[in-house]
């Protein structure tokens, strides 16, 4: 997105947003000079749901046809399998199946439902 950034975070620590947001801000002043949005979600409920949202930001403000087509998005990692090095996935992105294409395949649809169903927070 030319305008924001959005960041899905698992942090080890609760004192680690602190840190990072520190970190963000010094590292990066000119990305960051905005006022920064911080929003926990309680991840059972919301994860998915927010990954889903994220994955089709760039699709929905127009920039690309497809999740996969935006670079930056992790999409091409949870549903494609590529390799990313800054894609960890959590826990319940293993819960979706047991075998990873049975997990690319459940999240790829998942996505895609975005459209449809964006009112539905779970796969």
């Amino acid at each position: 997105m030319a305008n924001h950034v959005h960041l899905l975070l698992t942090l080890r620590e609760s004192d680690d947003a602190s840190y990072l947001l520190q970190e963000i801000r010094g590292s990066y002043p000119s990305i960051w000079n905005e006022r920064l949005e911080v929003r926990p979600i309680h991840a059972r409920r919301y994860l998915l749901a927010c990954m889903r949202y994220i994955e089709l930001n760039p699709v929905r403000a127009g920039i690309v046809a497809q999740a996969a087509d935006y670079r930056w998005s992790s999409f091409r990692a949870n549903a494609l399998g590529y390799v990313d090095p800054i894609v960890t996935p959590h826990p319940l992105y293993y819960a979706l199946g047991r075998s990873p294409e049975a997990r690319r395949a459940a999240y790829a649809r998942f996505v895609r439902r975005g459209f449809a169903r964006p009112d539905i927070a779970s796969p």
